[in-house]
């Protein structure tokens, strides 16, 4: 990511904000994602999942996971 924070303002009054830990150009694999707290185990989420306000925090390492 080339940013580290962002806030998307949503009708309403809520708002969507990215959160990226680590970000650096060494750090360009994610180790993990998580919406309001909750670890993604794919990278989907649905517009509902965010419509009226969330948290996406992305924690970025230096190599691929092994798994």
């Amino acid at each position: 990511p080339m940013f580290d924070k962002v806030e998307i303002g949503l009708p309403g009054g809520g708002a969507f904000t990215i959160e990226v830990e680590n970000n650096s150009m060494d750090n360009k694999y994610v180790e993990f994602i998580e919406l309001n707290g909750v670890k993604l185990e794919t990278p989907f989420f649905n517009h509902s999942d965010i419509k009226d306000g969330a948290v996406l925090k992305v924690k970025m390492r230096d190599a691929p996971l092994k798994n």
